[in-house]
This record gives C-alpha cells, structure tokens and sequence, in this order.
C-alpha cells in the first residue's frame, strides 16, 4: 500500500492545529504540576464548583442540585458557573481537578484552530488561507 504525498499534505494543516497548541504549552503537558499563569484565577474561582460536582457524581451518584457550601446555599445546576454543561468536563473525572483545567484549556485551543480550519474550507477558502485563519484565531 503507498501512501501518497497527496494524502500526507491533505493532513499537514490539520497536524499543524494540532500540534502548534501543544508546543506552546508544553509547560502544562511536561510538568504535571505547572499551572497557567492566569489559570490561577480560574483555579481559585472555579475548582471549588468542579471538586463539588466530580465528588458527588463519582463518590455518591447524586447530581448536585443545590450547593450548600455557599452562603445559605444556592442553585447549582442551575448557576452556569458550575458548568455541568461544559462539553470537556469529562476531563475532570479522569483527571484531577487541577490537571484538567489544564488540558481543557489546551484541547480549547486545538478545537478553536481546528474548527476554524474547518469553516473557512467550508467557505471555500484555499488551504493556506484557512490555515492562516485557524493559526490566527488560535493564538
């Protein structure tokens, strides 16, 4: 079976997408510890509402309904904050909490350069133009 140069080239920008994201942040994929500069803030903010609903999902099989660690309590399904929605929260129950932000960032990124990539080719725009947009919008 040979492997044609146009089939490799057709693959090139998608490889690009996806490798470029990975090595500017290779300081969160090298060191497991290394945090984001300005993902402090998300961590502070955020890790609290992701620790809440991975433990009661995967240690009491209960989806939280109501966080009643904050004030007197409040909605938690229904405050957008907790993003229960978030397509990537998987990440959180295979990964711990602070790792996970991590790595969703990253595949943020990849999927925006990627998607991206696929639109502007859906608009008939040439490879390298889509590229270029892709490359763009990622960084």
């Amino acid at each position: 079976m040979k492997i044609k140069l146009d089939n490799i080239l057709k693959l090139l920008p998608i490889v690009a997408l996806l490798f470029l994201p990975l090595v500017f942040f290779y300081q969160l994929l090298l060191q497991l510890t290394s945090v984001l500069y300005p993902a402090t803030d998300v961590l502070t903010a955020y890790s609290l509402w992701k620790n809440f609903y991975v433990q009661n999902v995967a240690i009491h099989h209960v989806m939280p309904l109501w966080n009643p660690y904050e004030f007197s309590g409040v909605p938690f399904v229904a405050n957008a904050s907790s993003g229960i929605a978030f397509p990537l929260g998987i990440l959180f129950f295979i990964f711990p909490v602070d790792l996970a932000f991590g790595y969703a960032f990253i595949l943020d990124f990849i999927l925006l350069g990627l998607f991206t990539y696929l639109f502007a080719r859906s608009l008939n725009i040439g490879k390298t133009g889509a590229l270029a947009t892709g490359i763009i919008i990622t960084f």
